[in-house]
């Protein structure tokens, strides 16, 4: 299970889950309907309300585009591009990706309150990062794999080598 805070947690503080699933990175409207949905109630969290007094604003509507963007096209697509194999593709993908985390924090930086920046960075940019962790986990082990692969098959040679040497 990962963990992330906001904010730093007292020891001994109480540490909760949250009911939102993979929808924790999304936006206070899909959250909340997520939230509604699965456990039949609204959010009134801390989250949720500084969430709230940015829907309609330029800001809270980037979050919103840019969750949207993540969620409906480059997931998938660098999803695809990983199960093929295609570099070029997750290359160009987390690429996409980095751009729109930067985008993201670019807006979040201007921003005057340092309390509601630390909650909005919880919507949307911590999904770009998991994306961009998948990727390298899956870099580190198709190249582990490859590894593996490339070291039998050497055994393998070098075995089949050896009996015709033999002969």
């Amino acid at each position: 299970m990962l963990v992330r805070a906001a904010a730093a947690i007292p020891c001994g503080e109480e540490v909760l889950i949250t009911y939102c699933g993979s929808a924790v990175g999304a936006p206070v409207g899909v959250r909340r309907q997520a939230l509604q949905q699965g456990w039949g109630f609204r959010c009134e969290c801390s989250r949720c309300l500084v969430d709230q007094d940015y829907e309609q604003e330029p800001l809270g509507q980037a979050l919103l585009a840019g969750y949207q963007k993540l969620v409906s096209k480059l997931r998938p697509g660098l999803l695809a591009a990983l199960d093929t194999h295609d570099r070029a593709a997750v290359t160009r993908h987390v690429k996409q990706v980095a751009n729109l985390m930067e985008e993201l924090q670019a807006r979040l930086r201007e921003m005057p309150d340092e309390l509601d920046k630390a909650v909005l960075s919880g919507s949307v940019l911590p999904l770009c990062l998991d994306m961009l962790i998948l990727t390298d986990m899956q870099r580190l082990v198709a190249s582990h794999v490859e590894n593996k692969l490339a070291d039998a098959l050497a055994d393998a040679l070098a075995s089949k080598h050896e009996q015709v040497g033999k002969r």
